[in-house]
């Protein structure tokens, strides 16, 4: 993995589970009641017929090109903080591989998303896929009357997120021979 780092592998198997995920979803809940429960989250009623539930599939469908892209982009921004700027002696090549490696606790989450969406046709008509677990503090508020942006603040300290920058840090902190505390402060400081 260290002489000839790879991320295709886990860029596959990411994407083919977030496309089956989606098409599972779009089966069972439907586009349209998924961008419904989407707007309704972000207090926004929907009137008449629209087209936001092919826009809702369309972005789910698209999320593994914008994962990729966003994945590429956030490798070149730690292989500048921890290579360029803290002297860690790993390549581009590696920092682009332990991230998509990363991310491999996406595929845990879609599994575990679609077990209340198999078990209990009542949560279909509630589900989030932008917050679809209780892994977050945001999922216990969102029926309450928040504020928006602290609804996002507290789904963003996420169980997965933390799993992911966990081992981006235990990743780039073993290639580069650094500790990992340091290195995991870094990888927070930069999330």
């Amino acid at each position: 993995f260290i002489e000839r780092p790879s991320f295709w592998l886990p860029a596959v198997l990411i994407s083919l589970s977030s496309w089956g995920f989606t098409a599972i979803c779009g089966w069972l809940v439907g586009f349209d009641q998924i961008a419904a429960n989407e707007m309704a989250a972000r207090g926004i009623e929907m009137t008449g017929t629209t087209a936001s539930g092919a826009i809702s599939a369309g972005f789910m469908f698209s999320w593994p090109i914008t994962f990729v892209v966003t994945t590429l982009l956030a490798s070149v921004a730690i292989y500048a903080v921890f290579a360029l700027a803290l002297g860690y002696k790993l390549t581009l090549r590696q920092t682009i591989a332990v991230l998509f490696f990363s991310h491999i606790p996406r595929i845990v989450r879609y599994i575990l998303c679609l077990i209340p969406l198999l078990v209990g046709s009542q949560s279909r008509a509630h589900f989030l896929t932008s917050n679809p677990l209780p892994t977050n503090p945001g999922f216990f508020f969102l029926d309450a009357e928040i504020n928006h942006q602290l609804l996002v603040a507290l789904t963003s300290i996420d169980l997965f997120t933390f799993w992911t920058l966990a081992l981006i840090a235990c990743g780039i902190g073993t290639i580069g021979r650094r500790p990992f505390a340091k290195t995991a402060g870094v990888v927070l400081l930069c999330w």
